[in-house]
């Protein structure tokens, strides 16, 4: 089987592109979304399966470390299948890990539909959007992944009082059947995404005098197309006619994305990976036990499903703003990056101290812009030190370094409340962790310099 490629155009910035964001925008309702409104599911599945508070946040650990790992499978898959493909596949099969689940009987039957394949299905649609965006965007790169990033702020906000709604009215199981069909449209936005193709000049067309309608432009065979004022516009361009890659070669490719390995040469990238092993730790902490920790503190049902919706409201807000801050020349990512870590850090804190709903809304508010922050900040550190061809690559590695460290947390923060009865040492943990993170952070530009110069060094030496 011959290697077909798509040859795509430098980044238009607009044009098909904000419907490109409008896709991404959706699928981080449904995708990324979803892990937010957990944490009304889990107080669901602790009264219906009636476990230990560390047996059920399995669940949790299970799904974020399934979404995290499977992200950079899904950046492989689409340069193997293309970026629609992936997303329709990966949505469909979500939906009906969500469905599957409603009809659990054990608990760890929901460990195999809603962590196993609703997490992997997820995972695989949140690095094939971003990399989608960047692949329209450039100059405006970082206003159009705050534009689409949102849709997680949205999807936190919506989704958490819908489904206190759906649980209130239908029960937990009736809420996923209906959450699985609204997580299916997924595909729906998958459809745009369009590969963005290269234009060829065709100033001086040969055209095949036996099948009349195939032409032959700058070595590159094309079908019969249609020309104006000179441009040829081709579906597909075959790059390398009729070469035939082993097995061996396209395996090694392919785990070649999964792993990052590109990005992973570069000595500054294990740096990033304990940031977003940090990072990893005090977002889980935070997300999955905000709403049972607001119960502890005597906060009702209803306000308490309240407290992650104002996580998301101010994600839908902030994230978009963050991206035109970003885009701003006096700030640099890693600034933003690293302030939006902290901000988590020195939040997650204080929330021990403020117990009321009032600032409980606060203190999760503030967590929330830390959080957009992050996600907004990611994919443009990666490429202010990696460059730009690396944000897919880049952005799914650190998703694996926060996937490892989410499968051991869980159980932990559910063992210490089991244990202390109460929540307060893990949210501590979460703060002083995630502060180190932004001191790594705001050091990199530092740590960056010193590593070139180590290598420029060490080529000198060589020539010798």
């Amino acid at each position: 089987m011959s290697d077909v490629e798509l040859s795509r155009q430098k980044p238009p910035d607009g044009g098909w592109g904000w419907l490109i964001i409008l896709a991404a925008f959706i699928n981080a309702i449904l995708g990324p979304g979803t892990i937010y409104y957990f944490s009304v599911l889990y107080v669901a599945f602790l009264d219906a399966f009636g476990r230990s508070q560390a047996d059920t946040s399995w669940i949790y650990s299970i799904f974020q470390f399934c979404f995290c790992m499977s992200s950079s499978v899904g950046i492989a898959l689409a340069r193997k299948l293309g970026h629609r493909t992936t997303v329709m596949i990966a949505g469909f099969v979500a939906s009906c890990g969500v469905l599957s689940s409603a009809f659990a009987t054990k608990l760890y039957h929901v460990y195999i539909s809603y962590g196993i394949v609703t997490g992997s299905s997820l995972g695989l649609t949140y690095t094939v959007s971003i990399e989608m965006v960047s692949i329209y965007f450039e100059r405006k790169l970082t206003i159009a992944i705050g534009i689409a990033l949102a849709g997680v702020g949205a999807g936190q906000l919506t989704l958490s009082l819908f489904t206190q709604l759906l649980v209130e009215n239908y029960g937990w199981r009736g809420a996923l059947i209906i959450l699985s069909a609204v997580g299916s449209h997924i595909c729906v936005a998958g459809a745009f995404f369009r590969p963005l193709l290269n234009e060829v000049d065709v100033s001086l067309p040969s055209r095949n005098a036996e099948s009349g309608d195939v032409m032959t432009i700058n070595n590159n065979t094309c079908g019969d197309s249609n020309l104006h004022d000179g441009v040829q516009y081709c579906e597909v361009i075959i790059v390398e006619e009729k070469k035939q890659k082993s097995c061996l070669t396209s395996a090694q490719s392919f785990l070649k994305t999964v792993f990052g390995v590109v990005v992973f040469k570069n000595p500054l990238s294990i740096f990033l990976v304990f940031v977003s092993l940090g990072f990893g730790f005090s977002e889980l902490v935070v997300v999955m036990n905000m709403v049972k920790r607001a119960r502890d503190f005597g906060i009702g049902d209803t306000q308490s499903a309240f407290i992650p919706a104002m996580m998301g409201l101010v994600q839908l807000i902030g994230r978009p703003l963050l991206g035109v801050i970003g885009h701003t020349p006096c700030v640099k990512a890693h600034m933003l990056f690293g302030t939006a870590i902290a901000i988590c850090g020195i939040l997650a804190v204080v929330s021990s101290y403020i117990k009321s709903f009032a600032g409980q809304l606060f203190c999760i508010g503030g967590f929330g812009i830390g959080v957009g922050g992050f996600f907004v900040g990611l994919p443009l550190t990666i490429s202010q030190f990696f460059g730009h061809e690396n944000i897919g690559p880049g952005t799914s590695l650190m998703m694996q370094a926060g996937g490892v460290m989410s499968l051991a947390s869980g159980p932990f923060v559910g063992w210490i409340r089991d244990t202390f009865g109460e929540y307060d040492i893990a949210f501590w943990a979460s703060g002083i962790v995630s502060m180190l993170a932004s001191a790594v952070v705001f050091t990199l530009p530092s740590i960056d310099r010193r590593l070139k110069r180590r290598h420029s060094s060490r080529r000198h030496d060589s020539k010798k």
